[in-house]
């Protein structure tokens, strides 16, 4: 009889610790549960996959060095808000012009069916004619996952906002893509 090893799921907090006392591995199951989350927030904001990238890395070294200034809390919303600030960094350093063309190309999509990377291409396309800040607000709600509270925290603005935000980018979105509510 086989055993199958299940991989017990381990809040934030106790994967912190385990870091803190120095267990080789335990950051990357930080990486593995925010990596998408923390891409997602640097690509909205530079456009630019391969940069996306290289800052998501940036990202991750930061946090794993200033770990031990996280006061609990969500961890997710922790990282994204030095994710913001990272890219945006990058923007002021190089001048990064962000706010080009939406790129209809993900690695992670999968091209084995032509109407999903279309579809997804042509909801890359709205999402690029919203402002900067509902791209940003949609971007942290549907692709982080992160609640409007998390995204009112990271953007520093009060949560009634995040939602008239949201409420506006998701109607122009629909407008734009034609989709009935």
């Amino acid at each position: 009889m086989r055993t199958v090893e299940v991989e017990r799921v381990r809040t934030d907090e106790q994967i912190v610790d385990d870091v803190l006392a120095g267990e080789q591995g335990a950051f990357a199951q930080v990486v593995r549960r925010y990596e998408r989350q923390v891409h997602a927030m640097v690509w909205g904001i530079l456009r630019d996959h391969h940069a996306a990238e290289d800052v998501t890395q940036e990202v991750f070294i930061k946090a794993y060095e200033r770990l031990g200034e996280w006061r609990g809390g969500a961890l997710g919303a922790w990282l994204v808000a030095i994710a913001r600030r990272a890219a945006i960094d990058q923007v002021r350093r190089n001048k990064w012009v962000g706010r080009g063309g939406v790129t209809a190309e993900f690695p992670e999509m999968a091209a084995t069916d032509p109407t999903t990377v279309e579809d997804a291409a042509e909801v890359l396309a709205a999402l690029g004619r919203l402002g900067e800040q509902e791209q940003q607000v949609i971007l942290l709600r549907y692709f982080s996952g992160l609640q409007v509270s998390e995204i009112a925290a990271v953007v520093g603005s009060p949560v009634g906002t995040i939602t008239k935000q949201l409420s506006r980018a998701m109607a122009r979105l629909r407008e734009y893509l034609r989709v009935d509510p």
